[in-house]
């Protein structure tokens, strides 16, 4: 969830807006946590089932934190440029 929390802490400035495009470009803290959990869920549920490969689970982490690395960084930035909505 820290990718929930980093989008939501930089979608309160003026200068940051939300890329996936089903999300639309400001969600609320709901929609951020619903979507997470319907992606993040069913990883969740076959991951110890053995279904995905090693492998797979390894890149799965690498793109989050990748993701949540990038997050942190608009953040930061917006932090120092912008102002909060």
């Amino acid at each position: 969830m820290l990718d929930v929390y980093s989008t939501y802490r930089g979608l309160k400035y003026q200068c940051v807006y939300e890329a996936n495009p089903i999300l639309g470009t400001n969600p609320d803290l709901a929609k951020l946590v619903t979507h997470k959990t319907l992606f993040l869920h069913p990883i969740a549920i076959i991951q110890p089932l053995g279904i995905l490969t090693k492998e797979e689970v390894q890149n799965y982490n690498v793109i989050y934190t990748t993701v949540i690395y990038n997050n942190y960084n608009v953040w930061n930035r917006a932090r120092k440029v912008c102002k909060k909505r």
